[in-house]
């Protein structure tokens, strides 16, 4: 019995219990289907402008987003820098006192 209850939710019974598609599951997935949920769009596996809506979009994102990704950008940068500054006055330590 329990071995049953291991393999209960499998593909091929996923696959039963769905009117479309398993690959279409989760591309599909926020969009409200029809009526009697028939899939009217679909990706063609020979769409040849896969990426081209992305790259429109990015640029927008990037300066929506940018705000908020300012802080912890700075802080990294300044990390690095303070680091690098370090290590110089460092080596420049040992060199002068290398005799």
């Amino acid at each position: 019995m329990a071995a049953l209850g291991a393999f209960a939710r499998t593909r091929a019974v996923l696959a039963i219990k769905r009117e479309h598609p398993m690959a279409m599951a989760k591309w599909w997935a926020k969009k409200k289907p029809g009526l009697d949920a028939e899939i009217t769009m679909h990706l063609s596996p020979y769409e040849q402008k896969i990426i081209a809506p992305w790259l429109r979009t990015f640029p927008k994102k990037v300066m929506q987003r940018y705000p908020y990704y300012l802080w912890p950008l700075s802080m990294v940068v300044t990390v690095v820098i303070v680091q690098e500054l370090g290590d110089a006055a460092d080596h420049a330590e040992d060199f002068q006192h290398r005799f």
